[in-house]
């Protein structure tokens, strides 16, 4: 596959590249980065720098900084499968999220990111009707006052509606990226999967 991958000028590598409790360089992710490498810069195949650069600090660099200088390369692709998704999301713009073989999303970065929205509902007087329903919810946590509301955004009129309903202010909330996996793939956010 190693092969098959650098004939189409596509990269799979690995976010994380060392052993938590050694903090050696893994064989495999050292193979990944030797791609990349080659790749992204094939003048290096002919040197000796070339293994150099795949320890330490360098190889760290090379993946946090010079990747996005790969990635914004014209006609070049860059596959990454991670599940460290904080790592992945600084550098991506186009995403698949695969469960047991099965394509689950394929589309921008951007508009998984839409996909979702995580308002927080606070009660301008008295407690909230518990529990709450709102067409699109997806998940709420909830108290006598206050609701996190986490539900799809093609639903937002409904909240827009619950909220003059139920007399509260709204305020939007961020959602992680570890969060939309979850709920793509789930149905929940992470601390509830």
């Amino acid at each position: 596959t190693a092969m098959m991958t650098a004939a189409m000028t596509t990269t799979t590598m690995t976010t994380t590249i060392t052993d938590s409790t050694s903090n050696e360089v893994r064989p495999s992710s050292r193979r990944a980065a030797l791609i990349a490498i080659a790749v992204a810069f094939p003048q290096a195949k002919k040197s000796g720098r070339t293994k150099r650069a795949v320890r330490g600090v360098v190889l760290e660099t090379l993946l946090q900084v010079q990747l996005l200088e790969i990635i914004q390369n014209e006609g070049r692709t860059i596959l990454i499968s991670s599940h460290i998704l904080s790592d992945v999301e600084k550098v991506i713009d186009h995403v698949l999220i695969l469960d047991k073989g099965q394509l689950l999303r394929d589309c921008t970065f951007d508009e998984l990111r839409e996909e979702f929205l995580r308002v927080r509902l606070t009660s301008l007087n008295g407690p909230l009707s518990a529990p709450l329903d709102i067409r699109g919810m997806v998940h709420c946590d909830q108290s006598d006052r206050q609701a996190v509301v986490t539900m799809k955004s093609a639903y937002r009129d409904e909240l827009d509606a619950a909220v003059e309903s139920l007399r509260c202010e709204a305020e939007v909330l961020s959602i992680s990226f570890e969060d939309t996996y979850a709920l793509v793939v789930h149905g929940k956010p992470v601390r509830e999967v």
